[in-house]
């Protein structure tokens, strides 16, 4: 089984009127081999928002792409794999209206939640956000609210759950398997512009 695991930054808590700034993706296998990674800035065509939680500066995403832009690359990355995200009832309306606005709908992406899942599995965790899972854990978080990072925080979670309550969770992704993307090709790489693209 491969999993895409998915972090968005975004300028807002509405994908109606918010925009994404940043798209992290880690590509994992079960039992936790990387595949690839993908991490891109996003030129929201309006102010960034929050830039006390995320970090990111209208500065920062000035030459960015914009979202159309990086699109198929994106669709092409995730394309045979299980998408998995924490609070994927965020993330995943944010990208299927991200792909609405380029004109590349999907009525339904399947999805994965390590949020649902870890209040399913995961007792004696007083909160069930990711930095509070992280903590409890024992799981390092590089750059908390940078996408990539946090994808890979989640990513983390992800074998956790997979490795301690594998029978449950084999269930639940065989059952979204069915309906995902398949029989496509993985492009080998990306261009994007992330953080570190900024900073150099």
């Amino acid at each position: 089984m491969i999993f895409s695991v998915l972090d968005f930054e975004t300028t807002g808590l509405g994908p109606a009127a918010s925009r994404v700034l940043e798209v992290g993706i880690l590509k994992i296998t079960g039992d936790g081999e990387i595949i690839d990674t993908y991490d891109t800035l996003v030129n929201p065509l309006s102010p960034v928002g929050a830039t006390w939680i995320h970090g990111i500066t209208d500065k920062m995403v000035k030459n960015a792409p914009f979202f159309e832009e990086v699109a198929d690359d994106i669709l092409q990355f995730l394309d045979g794999s299980v998408i998995a995200a924490h609070n994927a009832n965020f993330d995943i309306p944010f990208l299927r209206e991200e792909l609405k606005r380029a004109d590349k709908p999907y009525a339904v992406i399947p999805s994965i939640c390590t949020l649902r899942l870890s209040r399913k599995y995961i007792k004696g965790c007083g909160s069930y956000s990711l930095s509070s899972l992280c903590s409890f854990l024992h799981i390092t978080n590089f750059q908390a609210h940078s996408a990539l990072a946090d994808a890979d925080a989640a990513a983390q979670l992800l074998l956790y759950l997979i490795q301690q309550h594998e029978i449950g969770l084999q269930l639940e992704t065989e059952q979204l398997f069915s309906n995902n993307y398949q029989d496509r090709k993985m492009r080998a790489s990306h261009k994007t512009y992330s953080r570190r693209d900024y900073f150099n």
